[in-house]
């Protein structure tokens, strides 16, 4: 599923794509100086989904690579923490 920072509007908008807050979810850039996949990971972490994960390096090099799967560039999942 492609899905955009900016039309991550509001929690509802993910939990449409993402049923359980415990499925994981990756979010991509296009690199390491794109911001996008950071920006949707916070929002995701504080809306309470547990197994958030984002890739650095972008989709170009993920493709470069032949991946289809890169665990070793996979950031570690963001720690959440109780209120």
């Amino acid at each position: 599923m492609h899905l955009v920072d900016s039309d991550i509007t509001g929690e509802a908008v993910l939990a449409r794509i993402v049923k359980s807050k415990n499925e994981p979810v990756l979010f991509y850039c296009n690199g390491v100086k794109c911001g996008r996949a950071a920006n949707a990971t916070a929002k995701a972490v504080s809306w309470g989904y547990t197994k958030v994960y984002y890739y650095a390096l972008g989709m170009a090099q993920w493709k470069e690579r032949g991946c289809l799967s890169c665990a070793d560039n996979f950031r570690a999942p963001i720690e959440t923490h109780p209120p």
